[in-house]
């Protein structure tokens, strides 16, 4: 029975440890955990294929009691109800080159997080289109005194009209029709890469390739920002405490969290 849990262990350890972005883990470890536990059977795949021929040779004439049945379909029902998988989590594998293809999902989990993507992509796109908005009017107020060349100004109102000139480009790059480009998530998908040329912090990739895909890079980090669990929290409380002494009482909040975080950034970088 303890053995069932086995499996728990090693993902508990993979998606606690260290201080990169272990988000996008959550996916596959769920799916995999979902399938070793599913039957018997692939438990014993499992235990053959991660835990040496040692172990594996005393499963093998093992044969399923009904109580480690039981108990196996019991943590196979509560993996399902308590781990609450949620469109963050796809986009966090998929956000990760590794994981983009999303295997093991079904074409229903693709499309709908293809979709969250391509409108986080839409609501970028709208602020970046707010701020070049904003800075057209900042120029404009500046450019206002300049009242003897109006005459000359185009009107953003009124469409632009072509005089009549023999030497008139038609086909030129400002007046000739915008070509689609390809949105940066099919462009992403279709990239190829070896992550083997990275470090293993996922936001390294996303950092080296910001002028490639600079909207998703943003939605990455976003992403990528949200912690797996609660472990990184719990253990930030738990260096509040060891700091916070009975000798260092008289410590403002802001002095503390001053310390805090430098200790966090002290360990991301040693």
């Amino acid at each position: 029975m303890v053995r069932l849990l086995k499996p728990f262990q090693s993902v508990i350890k993979m998606i606690q440890s260290g201080s990169n972005p272990t988000l996008y883990l959550v996916l596959p470890f769920t799916l995999s955990l979902r399938k070793t536990l599913k039957s018997f059977d692939n438990f014993l795949q499992h235990v053959n294929k991660y835990e040496g021929t040692e172990v594996a040779d005393n499963f093998n004439d093992y044969h399923e009691s009904e109580c480690v049945s039981y108990i196996r379909e019991r943590i196979f029902e509560l993996l399902n109800t308590m781990v609450d998988l949620d469109v963050r989590h796809y986009s966090a594998a998929l956000l990760h080159p590794d994981y983009r293809s999303l295997r093991g999902c079904s074409n229903e989990e693709k499309i709908e997080c293809h979709n969250y993507i391509r409108e986080q992509l839409k609501l970028i796109g709208k602020e970046y289109s707010n701020s070049i908005d904003l800075i057209q009017q900042q120029k404009r107020i500046k450019t206002e005194h300049s009242f003897i060349l109006d005459e000359f100004k185009d009107n953003p109102d009124v469409p632009d009209e072509v005089e009549d000139d023999d030497n008139f480009d038609t086909m030129s790059i400002e007046y000739s029709s915008p070509v689609i480009q390809p949105d940066e998530l099919m462009r992403y998908l279709s990239m190829k890469i070896d992550m083997k040329d990275y470090s293993d912090n996922i936001l390294t990739f996303w950092k080296l390739n910001v002028n490639e895909i600079p909207s998703l890079g943003r939605i990455a980090r976003r992403i990528h920002s949200i912690p797996a669990t609660s472990a990184s929290v719990e253990r930030q409380f738990s260096i509040a405490g060891l700091t916070l002494t009975n000798r260092r009482t008289c410590l403002n909040p802001e002095q503390l969290d001053n310390i805090i975080c430098i200790r966090s950034m002290t360990k991301i970088n040693s």
